[in-house]
């Protein structure tokens, strides 16, 4: 069984996502059909609260992506918050730690919904 929990909070057109446990390849499905259906509802800004998450793959990374572009081609936000030091240390070295607007709290990410 995968070690992966998905956790969402909706405050008016923003999405708060938190990401428990591990994305590994063991969670990578679930992983997935969570991003799908978070595309899917064109949220203005999402948070990908990643405070609790204590590994993230590679093809989890690329799974951000696909999030931030979907996200991005409906006029929406992604901001990831709160990365674990070696999370945000893998983020930094795959050149994703700025695509991915990463930042040090949920409460910074919320300031972050794009312009109407």
């Amino acid at each position: 069984m995968a070690d992966l929990q998905i956790e969402e909070e909706t405050r008016g057109d923003t999405v708060i996502v938190r990401f428990i446990g591990s994305a590994d390849l063991e969670s990578e499905a679930d992983l997935h059909r969570a991003i799908v259906r978070l595309s899917a509802g064109h949220p203005r800004l999402l948070v990908a609260d990643l405070s609790k998450l204590k590994f993230l793959a590679s093809l989890a990374m690329g799974e951000f992506v696909a999030l931030m572009s979907s996200i991005k081609q409906h006029g929406g936000k992604l901001v990831v918050a709160a990365p674990h030091p070696t999370i945000a240390e893998a983020l930094k070295r795959a050149r994703l730690y700025e695509p991915l607007n990463c930042v040090e709290s949920v409460e910074i990410a919320l300031t972050m919904a794009p312009s109407a």
